[in-house]
């Protein structure tokens, strides 16, 4: 992957899904919305420009390093006629590294980002709301700063009177100039923040410990299926305890349920707290990761069956639904 177009996807995982293969190269047919599929090279696949770059290549190198091993580990599952004895503490790496590592990840907070950046910018723009935040705010810093000074009680109520007929106006004039103007340079930033956000993370540790440590804890099994999967533009699809039942990125407010990873065509990865649950056959499962999916979703097939799939694209690829951020701003603000 080292270079100036990095795989966000793993081509190790992409050739699991291929149609065809002409000498090293692989092909793969690519499914996206209001467009009639193409079997293109999996090298032009999950693959952008300088993804991981941000003035250095340690980390791009560093998935490279890893990459190897996790390449190797994928080819051996696909091979295994081993269906429940697997290596939960390997698998573990695997999954977590693959979590975080994606485009769609990086979209997916992006997306979060703005729209909770538009219900903060909307409550504010009330009259009533900024009035009481400012207030609030101003009187724990007039406490704060009489305390400090050490100012008798008795001149308390004077001083801060005072205190906050100078500022308040000062406060109000800077914090309205922000949402009228400041905020627009903010939203440009955003997607040059939610990139660097990422690259620290993965500068820390392309495989990610404690979400390992999650994982590890998982059974994992191997389901193969005559019918074929298909392969989503995220890395893993989480099965949670929740009314949107799933997710492709986890978070400790959630309990997981289960983990899937297609690694072919016709061989998904599993895992969950006990062997031998029920999974959901490949068409069923194929909805859910189309769902789930931002841009696009592969397959070895052509099929018009996942061309009527394509419809689905991007109407459950949120981690967070508008409707959960909403809610996280009213308990914020408590509007």
């Amino acid at each position: 992957m080292s270079g100036k177009r990095q795989h966000f996807q793993p081509r190790f995982l992409l050739k699991g899904f291929s149609s065809k293969r002409i000498g090293d190269i692989y092909f793969s047919w690519l499914y996206r919305k209001n467009t009639i599929p193409k079997e293109v090279d999996i090298r032009d696949i999950g693959v952008e420009k300088k993804f991981y770059n941000n003035g250095n290549s340690k980390i791009d190198e560093a998935i490279t390093e890893e990459e190897n091993y996790l390449g190797m580990l994928v080819n051996k599952l696909r091979c295994s006629k081993y269906e429940n004895t697997l290596d939960s503490k390997k698998i573990s790496l695997l999954i977590s590294h693959l979590e975080i590592r994606t485009r769609h990840l990086r979209e997916s907070f992006l997306d979060l980002s703005n729209i909770l950046f538009s219900e903060i910018i909307k409550y504010f723009k009330k009259p009533e709301n900024l009035n009481k935040f400012i207030s609030e705010q101003l009187e724990k810093s007039i406490n704060k700063e009489l305390s400090a000074h050490h100012i008798p009680m008795y001149q308390r109520a004077h001083k801060r009177s005072l205190i906050r007929a100078n500022i308040k106006p000062v406060i109000e004039n800077q914090f309205n100039h922000f949402l009228n103007f400041g905020i627009n340079d903010l939203f440009n930033k955003m997607p040059d923040t939610v990139k660097k956000g990422q690259l620290k993370a993965l500068s820390k540790s392309v495989i990610p410990k404690k979400r390992a440590d999650e994982y590890s804890r998982l059974l994992w099994s191997l389901c193969h299926s005559k019918e074929n999967y298909i392969f989503g533009d995220f890395g893993i699809l989480i099965e949670i305890d929740s009314p949107k039942q799933f997710t492709t990125f986890w978070t400790k407010d959630f309990k997981i349920k289960k983990v899937f990873l297609p690694i072919s065509s016709n061989c998904l990865l599993v895992g969950s707290y006990s062997l031998g649950d029920n999974i959901k056959e490949a068409a069923e499962l194929n909805i859910i990761i189309a769902e789930h999916s931002r841009e696009y979703f592969i397959s070895s097939i052509n099929d018009a069956k996942l061309m009527d799939l394509t419809n689905l694209i991007g109407s459950k690829s949120q981690i967070f639904t508008e409707e959960e951020i909403v809610k996280f701003c009213e308990s914020i603000f408590k509007f």
